[in-house]
This record gives C-alpha cells, sequence and structure tokens, in this order.
C-alpha cells in the first residue's frame, strides 16, 4: 500500500495460514492511521512490512493505538513502525512470539508511548532504536523471554524485568554516549 494518505485502520488476522502485508505508506504515509490490529491464531505468522505514519511535526501529531494477539506457535512480526513525531499506545498478548523492529528495522515515535507486553508470555522483542520520546515497557511477570533494545535519545523506564528464569535481555546502544 503505497499511498496510505486516507488509511485510518488497518487490520490483519493470519488464522492458520501465514498472512504477510508489505511496506504501508511508502509516499503517502498513512498520517492518520490511529488504530493497528493485527493478530495470528492457528500456528500462523503475521507479518508487516514497513509502516510510515506521522512524518511531520505539527499540533496535531498522530496517536496510534496498536492491539496485538498471538496464540501458542503463532506470531507477530512488525518491521520498521514509522510514527516519528506521534505516540505509540502498544499492547501485545497470548503465549505466541512478539518480534516488534530488529536491528535494522525500529519502532519509531516522538510523543510519550506505552508498549504493554504483560499479557505476552512468549518470546518477545522489542527494538525503539532511533526514537526520540520517552517510553514505558511492561513485561510479561515471571513468564515469556523478552528482548528490548533502546539507545541514548530517550527514556525507556521497563517494569517486569527479569534475569534468570525469564531471560530477559536488555540490549544498548551508546554510540552517541560520548563513553
Amino acid at each position: 500500500v503505497v499511498d496510505a494518505d486516507s488509511l485510518t485502520s488497518l487490520t490483519i488476522t493470519a488464522e492458520n495460514a501465514n498472512v504477510t502485508v508489505g511496506a504501508v505508506g511508502g509516499t503517502g504515509t498513512a498520517e492518520k492511521l490511529a488504530t493497528v490490529t493485527i493478530s495470528a491464531t492457528g500456528g500462523a505468522t503475521a507479518a508487516l512490512g514497513d509502516l510510515t505514519a506521522d512524518t511531520t511535526n505539527s499540533d496535531t501529531d498522530l496517536a496510534m493505538t496498536v492491539t496485538l494477539t498471538a496464540d501458542t506457535s503463532s506470531a507477530v512480526t512488525l518491521d520498521a513502525f514509522n510514527n516519528q513525531y506521534g505516540s505509540i499506545a502498544l499492547t501485545a498478548s497470548g503465549a505466541g512470539n512478539f518480534t516488534l523492529g530488529d536491528a535494522t528495522s525500529n519502532i519509531t515515535y516522538a510523543g510519550t508511548s506505552t508498549f504493554d507486553l504483560s499479557g505476552a508470555t512468549g518470546t518477545n522483542s522489542l527494538n525503539t532504536l532511533g526514537a526520540a520520546g520517552n517510553a514505558t515497557v511492561t513485561l510479561a511477570s515471571e513468564a515469556g523471554s523478552d528482548t528490548v533494545q533502546i539507545d541514548d535519545s530517550n527514556v525507556v523506564t521497563i517494569a517486569n524485568f527479569q534475569l534468570e528464569a525469564s531471560n530477559d535481555i536488555l540490549a544498548l546502544d551508546i554510540d552517541l554516549t560520548g563513553v
């Protein structure tokens, strides 16, 4: 979906078969995309390619709500998720796996954002490298395995981070800290 100027919501459902949606908003950004809902069941993977949303700094920056669900043996994958000047309120739940960005595909935002993975008890990865806004990340308590990647451009508060049995990992990019 190259031109996403008028897109206000996006729903992807992968039930018993994989669903992949390529890049959204490559030339006509999705600056009105307020709601994203993605679910995967029955061992399926629901994947969303690069999403370009609010890339214009204005008085009414986009507040995006993202809801993700994946049952056991299913997965939800987001590539680059660019809400550059907006905020993101993301909730993920289920025993499946969630990959939210990676080393080259970042979740970016400027407004204060929340990432609630407290109900996501599978293997989860969140990459906020390049984000400018502050964020709160809530992980599942005593369940799942989580990796959170952050850099020095924002303040990220992480709740329920656990070593040992849960194998939670915090990856820091300190390139710009002057160390």
